[in-house]
């Protein structure tokens, strides 16, 4: 069952404990510890952070890139809130 994770779920697998991957309940709970929407959330807040405009990206795609991460970010936040939030973090010292 481990063998079919892949990308950053297949990643969490390279230092763990055999006795962890054989199990399906230990494995989907180490799964949720490393990649569960927290743990994702405070990822992509960071990413935020340090977002600054590419060499030759257009403006279009960097809003598009800071919305998406916004909606990974505050997912349970209302589109008005994460607007306001996003220009905290654009426009931030």
């Amino acid at each position: 069952m481990s063998v079919s994770l892949s990308g950053e779920a297949g990643h969490v697998l390279w230092d763990c404990d055999p006795s962890i991957t054989s199990s399906l309940s230990k494995l989907t709970q180490l799964l949720k510890s490393r990649l569960g929407r927290a743990v994702r959330a405070d990822k992509f807040r960071m990413v935020l952070r340090s977002r600054v405009r590419k060499p030759g990206e257009t403006l279009e795609k960097l809003h598009q890139d800071v919305r998406r991460c916004m909606v990974l970010a505050f997912s349970d936040v209302d589109a008005k809130a994460r607007e306001r939030l996003a220009s905290d973090y654009l426009f931030a010292p």
